[in-house]
């Protein structure tokens, strides 16, 4: 561009030199000859020439260009002609040139009427007759005028950047221009920078010449943004971004560079990459030292990480504390150092470090929160000592606040470089002391929990080994009293004396019923009481519920009838026992506040539908009486513990306050709703809805109205290779309504009892394939995930004959009982009465199997003397203290110690000749193994069951040993 314009101010000199020729030409003297030799001269060049008169503006001539472009204009005025105007110009030059006639007059103006600028050259020269004419040359500039400004705007355009461009001549390898930027940026001179190479600056030439760096953009390819470095005058290198391009002339090859000056992105770049390396190792940190505080090596590992990521040489931790003088001071709790510096872990005088007064600073400022940071040398003289001690050269030290409170700090010593600390440093680094802190606090509130919660698990200890104790205490003597009671209603007594005994026994048992109430109620309060899930049949389940209440209501004279609804399902999953217990308090406390009329149970699906939904079935149990009613403003607070109605009810009544409490915190618990409808004097109605799941293999509904039965239904298997005797036992069993499915010997009968659920099992001892002992020692064997009848299924064993021996035989491997063959249908019915009443552990209906003692047969000579009872009462003293202890850890959830009173308890047994406590010891065994406390309640109770009987067995064959069952007692 700038040679462009040379190139026309060469032109312009040109002109000017002609201008001098003619100026130094004659003048005219008025011939002709030289008048005409001055136009042709005037009329070969190619600008504007023309000649007016100064007095009267006339133009005199014009050239043949002039003429060409404009017409003819000779005799006109020069201003109206040329200029457009109605008077002469205001610019015109006449009386400068008047004035001094021997120079040349040089000016620009824009002609309107020809819409161009002109450079024009104005003089006087003489004129025909010897006159003063001006003469004007007018050269064309309107080009060099629009380069000039767009030469202005190109300017002003690289000034106004605020990146630096260089312009640099191919030919030479020169920079021929460069805006301010591009030398400022660089500490040089226009004129310094103007005179070098683009290799004196940038990096990349320097190292590999400019062919290569500029091969692309060369051969017209485009390049794009290049990153490297330039070099300022002082050495220092500017990161730069530099883009190219390669610009052609008239006269020249240049190449534009633009070099943007990328420092901020670079620290931008660096700092985000430091950031995230931070953010990866915090990360980090706080899953190690939130997940496991506790460990120390958390912590090392945790300082580690950060002092490889600030690349420091040393990283540790100060824990604040009030010494014995009452100042503040910290101390020396954790430290990670680089290979080669030394540790300052253990030192005395780090163990103790006041604030004051070397280090108040420290004090005030992390105390707010900030930081500290800094090289040694810089810091106050008081504080230097102590760190230059540890050849600390740089330091940062960030507080620790736990709970809000200022706890200590972390600091980062580096002990080989004169370290500046970034702001980016202390503002990622201070989280990572947040995290820390958020772990110290998190560990702390974990121990407080800990520590509370150890209490809290004592103080619940202590409450229930206090009711345990307390109930054993009681249920101890209580079990004596209700024994010796009914033992002694069993003989003759005089009137008075059996009336006396029948009200000492009710009370035993209202006392033990309050004893069991408050067990329940601890163990629901603390959570300890689980919710089982297993299938049970509804009328089979509500038979046994109306067989135990019907005594109590015909007892009193009342009706007592139940109602089954349509569409409720046969079999439900659910806790059975839990329900028993609620509708046995609902329908006790019905019976019990009824004086006349009677107690009415209904059980009804609560879907509109009347039928059940497949999957979960809400039920509704109410039960309505005609009793006394409660008061409506004393519905609220009979729920409530130790509460009812009103006061007198208790002393009329009886009762502790709390089956209610249980009922409606059992409901609860199972997903349910319990509610009370009822007015004074007008009876009351209980609703409890519960959910159950339906069983799917038993998903026939019940029809409504359908009866209770007396005796449920059981699923029974017979196993017997006899197919008349099979059959016999098949029709037998169906005409007392038992479902019957039949085998033909063991192995069948495995196979069966692993596939369906069974409530009872026939077999006959001696069977081809597999016999009856072999086969009961498998179904024994069963688990609840592998097989679908209970392991601890009753099994009842069919011979023809019992021989001395058999009945070990039979009890070793695990059978129940026994019938003898032929059997006749009222001793099976009989065996299955006594089995659903939860008595037939005991023995056959018509020959024990397990009788409560059998006289071992190294003690036959000596049975009923006197060594023999006192053995007996030293056995009677040691079963009594087990039970006690068997049933402290069945209160307290213990199962191991459950499992090992069992066993011992089922060794003794064995010696003292007790088949039938030994087998249900030796059951406990080996259910606590795999089992919830809840789990084992069902064979828990048999046992004590069991126990109860072998007392009061033993009892009456040795009378001499009660002293030790009521020395016991007491």
């Amino acid at each position: 561009m700038e040679n462009e314009v040379e190139l026309l101010k060469k032109q312009i000199v040109e002109l000017q030199r002609e201008n001098e020729i003619l100026k130094s030409g004659n003048v005219f003297t008025g011939s002709s000859r030289e008048h005409d030799l001055l136009l042709r001269l005037f009329d070969s060049v190619k600008e504007y020439v023309y000649v007016a008169d100064m007095e009267t503006y006339e133009l005199l001539y014009v050239n043949r260009t002039l003429e060409k472009d404009i017409g003819p204009c000779t005799g006109k005025k020069c201003y109206q002609f040329l200029q457009g105007l109605e008077e002469p110009c205001p610019f015109c030059t006449n009386d400068i040139i008047r004035n001094d006639p021997d120079s040349s007059h040089i000016w620009e103006l824009y002609n309107p009427v020809l819409k161009r600028w002109y450079r024009c050259i104005d003089r006087a020269i003489p004129w025909v007759g010897n006159r003063l004419v001006r003469y004007e040359l007018a050269l064309d500039i309107s080009d060099i005028r629009t380069a000039e400004e767009e030469m202005r705007r190109f300017r002003m355009a690289l000034e106004a950047s605020s990146d630096a461009v260089y312009l640099t001549d191919l030919r030479t390898g020169l920079f021929v221009d460069v805006n301010s930027r591009a030398y400022t940026q660089l500490g040089y001179t226009r004129e310094e920078i103007l005179g070098m190479r683009p290799e004196d600056i940038n990096i990349a030439v320097s190292e590999h010449g400019l062919e290569p760096y500029l091969r692309n953009v060369l051969d017209g390819r485009d390049e794009g943004a290049v990153e490297t470095y330039h070099r300022h005058k002082d050495g220092t290198l500017l990161p730069v971004e530099v883009g190219l391009r390669r610009l052609t002339t008239v006269s020249s090859e240049l190449l534009v560079s633009v070099a943007r000056d990328i420092s901020e992105r670079r620290d931008a770049q660096r700092d985000l990459a430091t950031r995230l390396m931070y953010e990866r190792v915090l990360s980090t940190c706080a899953r190690e030292l939130l997940s496991q505080f506790s460990s120390l090596n958390a912590m090392h590992t945790t300082l580690e990480s950060l002092r490889e990521t600030v690349d420091v040489c040393r990283v540790y931790i100060f824990e604040n504390f009030i010494n014995d003088d009452g100042q503040l001071c910290c101390r020396h709790r954790f430290e990670v150092c680089s290979e080669g510096v030394a540790s300052q872990f253990g030192k005395s005088e780090l163990e103790c470090v006041p604030y004051l007064p070397a280090f108040s600073r420290w004090a005030q400022t992390l105390e707010q929160g900030k930081a500290l940071s800094g090289l040694v040398d810089e810091f106050p003289e008081e504080e230097q000592p102590l760190l230059r001690a540890q050849d600390i050269q740089s330091i940062l030290v960030l507080p620790l606040k736990v709970g809000g409170q200022w706890w200590g700090l972390i600091g980062f010593d580096d002990t080989r470089t004169m370290r500046r600390w970034t702001q980016l440093d202390e503002q990622l680094l201070m989280t990572a002391a947040e995290i820390i802190a958020a772990a110290i606090e998190r560990n702390r509130a974990q121990k407080q929990l800990e520590k509370t919660s150890r209490e809290a698990e004592a103080a619940s200890r202590s409450k229930s080994e206090f009711l345990a104790n307390m109930s054993h205490e009681i249920r101890t003597p209580l079990n004596a009293i209700i024994g010796l009671t009914e033992l002694s209603l069993q003989e003759d007594l005089p009137e008075g004396v059996g009336e006396n005994l029948r009200a000492s026994l009710s009370s035993a048992e209202a006392l033990l019923d309050i004893v069991n109430d408050i067990l329940d109620l601890a163990r629901v309060e603390s959570g300890k009481l689980h919710l089982e899930e297993v299938e049970f049949s509804l009328p089979r389940f509500l038979g046994g519920v109306m067989r135990v209440m019907r005594h109590e209501a015909e007892r009193k004279g009342l009706d007592f009838s139940m109602f089954l609804g349509r569409g409720l399902p046969r079999e439900l999953m659910g806790d059975s026992g839990r329900l028993r217990q609620i509708l046995v308090n609902l329908i006790g406390n019905a019976i019990k506040f009824t004086e006349e009329g009677g107690v009415n149970v209904a059980v009804e699906c609560v879907s509109s539908s009347g039928g059940y939904i497949a999957g979960v079935q809400r039920v509704r149990f109410t039960v309505q009486d005609t009793g006394i009613g409660i008061p409506e403003h004393l519905h609220g607070i009979i729920f409530e513990n130790f509460r009812q109605a009103d006061g007198s009810i208790t002393r009329k009544y009886g009762g502790t306050g709390l089956g209610l409490t249980i009922s409606r915190q059992l409901v609860e618990m199972m997903g349910g709703s319990i509610s009370l409808r009822s007015e004074a004097g007008k009876g009351s109605r209980f609703e409890v809805e519960l959910p159950f799941k339906v069983a799917e293999t038993h998903a026939c509904a019940i029809e409504e109205g359908e009866d209770v039965p007396e005796m449920l239904p059981l699923r029974i298997l017979l196993a017997e290779d006899n197919a008349l005797n099979r059959r016999t036992m098949i029709l037998a069993l169906k005409k007392l309504g038992h479902q019957a499915d039949a085998v033909q010997n063991g192995a069948e009968a495995v196979e069966k009892a692993a596939l369906k659920r069974y409530d009872c099992i026939f077999m006959d001892v001696q069977m081809p394939v597999m016999d009856g002992l072999d086969a009961t020692r498998a179904i024994r064997g069963f688990t609840p995930d592998t097989a679908a009848t209970a392991p601890d299924v009753h099994i009842i064993a069919l011979t023809a004959h019992a021989l001395a021996g058999d009945k070990e035989r039979f009890v070793q491997a695990g059978m129940s009982s026994y019938l003898s063959k032929p059997v006749r249908l009222e001793a099976l019915k009989k065996h299955l009465v006594q089995l659903q009443a939860g008595t037939a552990d005991g023995g056959g209906a018509d020959a024990p199997l397990m009788p409560a003692y059998d006289a071992h047969p190294v003690m036959e000579p000596y049975t009923g003397g006197q060594r023999e009872a006192y053995r007996f009462r030293r056995f009677l003293v040691t079963v009594a203290a087990l039970r006690e202890s068997l049933w402290s850890a069945f209160d307290r959830g213990n199962l191991l110690e459950l499992h090992s009173l069992a066993h011992t308890l089922m060794h003794e047994a064995d010696k003292m000749g007790a088949p039938r406590v030994c087998v249900m010891a030796s059951r406990l065994e080996s259910r606590v193994r795999d089992a919830r406390p809840e789990e084992v309640r069902p064979i828990f109770l048999l046992l004590m069951d069991a126990i109860n009987h072998l007392e009061h067995e033993l009892l009456k064959i040795f009378p001499d040993a009660r002293g030790a069952e009521g020395h016991h007692a007491g």
